[in-house]
């Protein structure tokens, strides 16, 4: 080792929080640096760093339980609670809301069936105010979204149905 070397060595040994606190500003400038240095290490280490994480594993569990939990999918408890917060409701708002639409459809009134995509009351929602107006059906969901909430093209499909109803009946 030169002079040079063993006096930098010596340096870092009495200073090691500054040269610490360099590194971490380092790391943190040259992030894309970093990963490719610690791909490189990975990639040329790779029996000791599977050895390392096995230990780790093995003195680690819970935390390993907790990294596991984080990733699994969620219940459908839980898929739900996440599809109301984008409504702004929670399950207990959404039962109380269902309670008073006494489980039924706010438009045909008729009780989830258990047909495909039929067997929930859906959260309806007006998508240029982000207001709930109440919960559907399935079928009444997809129609209201097929006629895009707009109650002229509603009011014309009436009519239409009005029109060919007349004829049916003469």
């Amino acid at each position: 080792m030169t002079r040079a070397a063993l006096l930098n060595q010596i340096w870092k040994n009495k200073n090691r929080e500054k040269v610490r606190e360099c590194n971490k500003k380092w790391a943190k400038n040259n992030p894309e640096k970093v990963r490719e240095s610690n791909r490189r290490y990975v990639k040329n280490n790779r029996i000791h760093v599977n050895d390392y994480k096995r230990k780790w594993r093995k003195a680690n569990p819970d935390k390993v339980r907790q990294e596991t939990l984080k990733r699994r999918k969620p219940t459908y408890e839980e898929a739900r609670e996440n599809n109301l917060k984008r409504y702004g409701l929670t399950i207990k708002s959404f039962n109380k809301k269902r309670k008073e639409q006494k489980n039924r459809c706010a438009i045909c009134g008729r009780k989830p069936q258990g047909a495909w995509n039929d067997t929930v009351l859906h959260v309806d929602h007006d998508h240029s105010l982000h207001v709930t107006r109440g919960l559907l059906c399935g079928k009444c969901n997809k129609a209201l979204g097929l006629f895009k909430d707009n109650q002229v093209i509603l009011k014309a499909a009436i009519q239409y149905l009005r029109r060919y109803q007349k004829c049916a009946c003469s």
